[in-house]
């Protein structure tokens, strides 16, 4: 921000000077636009968008994602809470899931001070009705899961 002080006696303005200042960065709002655009039965590749109100310079990006309950599920560990950062970058894959499973997934990104709030918690993704989508609407520098 900007801001210039001047003084007045009622007759005139004094010149004022221009005194220059910069918030401190705060944690950031949460990431938007948060989509799966590819998947296989144990791989998705997840894209978002930078938070609306960043309120500083993002350092990372946190994915969060758990299993959740279907009858098709027989591994304890799929309920488990997973996580990455990841830097730099508003995308990536998640290996290794559970076929025929659904997942909730979330972002949230961070500042120098901390970590803001997720994006919605109510994001989930089934893989089972996404397995069978051919994968060849995609760039060459984009995974093809085929």
């Amino acid at each position: 921000y900007e801001v210039r002080v001047q003084a007045s006696n009622g007759r005139a303005l004094s010149a004022g000077r221009m005194i220059a200042r910069r918030t401190l960065e705060d944690v950031p709002s949460a990431p938007v636009n948060v989509l799966v655009v590819d998947a296989d039965n144990t791989s998705l590749l997840l894209m978002w968008d930078p938070p609306t109100f960043p309120n500083g310079i993002i350092l990372s990006y946190r994915v969060e994602y758990f299993g959740v309950e279907t009858t098709s599920t027989a591994n304890s560990s799929f309920y488990d809470v997973r996580d990455m950062t990841v830097y730099n970058v508003t995308s990536t894959i998640i290996n290794e899931l559970v076929p025929f499973s659904t997942y909730n997934i979330t972002v949230a990104a961070a500042t120098s001070i901390g970590e803001g709030p997720p994006s919605s918690s109510g994001s989930q993704y089934d893989l089972v009705a996404n397995m069978t989508r051919r994968r060849n609407s995609f760039p060459s520098d984009q995974p093809n899961f085929e």
